[in-house]
């Protein structure tokens, strides 16, 4: 089946987008985050379309799906504070824009299977998305969607992540059509990874539009069909110190 194929018949599925070509694996090369995560805290790693099992969820509030949303697991590593002021997820999207031009975001901690654990902060704040160059062969564009002027505060531990655009402007042609997936990461070890290591097969969807509640993304039974989807494309800006208060 040729990449538009799959693509129509994953559109029609609704929740994933199977967007692969050859399985090439990436050549080694220092760590590039995107250039916007500056100062860069941790990036999950690029999205490789030669990965035969490169993937992506819905993750987005538009006029076709007005609410759904990927957590992404992220670890504050050992003895250190983390001051987060930006939060980013890569997309792979059917237009070009989000409009209007803001996010929903949130931090969560203890998600698991059908839980959605502790909030520990969120909010709807302006974002940014910039072209970027991961669609190589793809049908889709490639963009990263940023949010920026959070203040959140987390110590050691295991956290969930979201980061979902907008394109709910009834006046905006491209909304009509707009579709977002949150890309996934398949290489181990990912490309331009940058940060504490990844944290696999613990990421978890939830739509009630899709009548899904944090349902496992990965493995046979996940969201993505055993097609990739263990880790997804998306990062966080800020700074660390020690945590005085945690003693090896």
């Amino acid at each position: 089946m040729n990449l538009t194929a799959r693509f129509a018949f994953s559109m029609l599925l609704g929740m994933c987008t199977l967007a692969t070509a050859q399985d090439i694996a990436p050549k080694s090369r220092a760590p590039k985050p995107p250039s916007f995560c500056q100062p860069c805290l941790w990036y999950a790693g690029d999205f490789n379309v030669n990965n035969q099992n490169a993937n992506g969820v819905s993750d987005e509030n538009d006029l076709t799906i007005n609410q759904s949303a990927v957590y992404v697991p992220f670890t504050v590593p050992k003895g250190q504070i983390w001051r987060i002021t930006g939060a980013f997820g890569i997309v792979l999207s059917t237009v070009n824009v989000i409009d209007p031009p803001q996010a929903d975001w949130s931090f969560s901690k203890g998600v698991s299977q059908g839980n959605a654990g502790k909030l520990i902060k969120s909010g709807t704040s302006p974002a940014t998305s910039k072209a970027l160059n991961c669609n190589q062969g793809v049908e889709l564009n490639c963009l990263g969607i940023l949010v920026k002027g959070l203040k959140v505060n987390l110590k050691a531990g295991r956290y969930w992540l979201t980061v979902v655009p907008y394109c709910t402007n009834q006046n905006d042609s491209q909304c009509a059509s707009a579709r977002y997936f949150l890309a996934d990461v398949e290489d181990h070890p990912p490309l331009n990874h940058f940060g504490p290591k990844d944290v696999l097969d613990a990421s978890y969807f939830t739509s009630d539009v899709l009548g899904l509640f944090f349902a496992p993304t990965w493995g046979t039974q996940g969201v993505c069909g055993g097609i990739g989807c263990d880790m997804f494309s998306a990062g966080l800006i800020g700074t660390s110190k020690n945590d005085d208060t945690e003693r090896e």
